[in-house]
């Protein structure tokens, strides 16, 4: 059932028919509008600004200040004063705390798009299981559509037979039994092909139609040492690296903090 899975990744390209038909069709559409996709996605553009605010530490800060206050000279009252004024603030050092901020960012951003990478790997993995599914259910109801007709046609035989030898009738009635199961099975297998469908719309995310076998995807690894060395760009490997980087990000922030911080203040 996973053979395809391949021959879909390979070949995701933008879908301009309103129902998908094909398995590439498929997979090409949850790409664009699968929920877990899509908040994949969203996850790494929100990553993408923290590396903004991040480096927003190392510009000028501009605010308002306010000194409230209240004199008294003796003899004559007291008097309330308020001064106020501007005041700039440039960081000229901190301990490089912000440089391991921007950089665990990053690595937080690189750990982010290879989820979306995860993601999309695991959505089209599971839209082509689901596809053959399909595919598989709707042979076993012809099977069985083709198995209610003979049983049927022996039935009809059967009938004939009792015509001419009412000794038979426990024949025609076990027949007839058979005929009912096999209809029974029918309903059953037709069942199963609609769940199968509506799982497979369920992931791909619209209605999908006309599926078709595909082809053969081309062969993987010759291998199992090809194998294992192509997990290292696997992004579930590659996320957890950049998620280790977030860790070590952090603990050189955390180690900055002894560090004394340097400003340039002008008021």
């Amino acid at each position: 059932r996973r053979m395809a899975v391949a021959l879909a990744l390979a070949t995701v390209m933008p879908v301009s028919q309103a129902r998908a038909e094909t398995l590439v069709q498929a997979v090409a559409r949850a790409m664009q509008t699968n929920p877990q996709i899509l908040a994949a996605r969203t996850e790494a553009e929100a990553a993408r600004f923290e590396i903004t605010a991040a480096d927003s530490q190392r510009n000028t800060r501009f605010g308002l200040i306010a000194n409230p206050g209240y004199g008294r000279i003796r003899g004559e009252g007291g008097e309330q004063t308020t001064d106020f004024g501007f005041q700039a603030v440039k960081p000229i050092y901190d301990g490089s705390r912000t440089d391991f901020d921007v950089a665990r960012q990053a690595a937080g951003l690189a750990a982010a798009n290879q989820r979306v990478e995860q993601t999309r790997a695991e959505t089209a993995l599971r839209v082509s299981d689901a596809y053959v599914e399909v595919i598989k259910q709707q042979r076993l109801v012809a099977l069985a559509r083709e198995y209610v007709t003979v049983i049927d046609g022996l039935r009809q035989r059967v009938e004939e037979i009792v015509r001419l030898d009412r000794g038979r009738a426990y024949d025609l009635l076990q027949t007839t039994s058979r005929l009912n199961q096999a209809k029974l099975g029918l309903a059953s297998r037709a069942g199963a092909r609609d769940e199968a469908i509506s799982a497979l719309i369920q992931v791909v995310g619209a209605p999908v139609d006309g599926v078709e076998l595909p082809p053969a995807p081309a062969v993987g690894a010759a291998t199992l040492e090809e194998a294992l060395a192509a997990l290292d760009d696997h992004p579930a490997i590659l996320a957890a690296r950049a998620e280790v980087e977030v860790a070590r990000g952090t603990a050189r922030i955390a180690a900055a903090w002894s560090k004394p911080v340097i400003s340039v203040r002008g008021e």
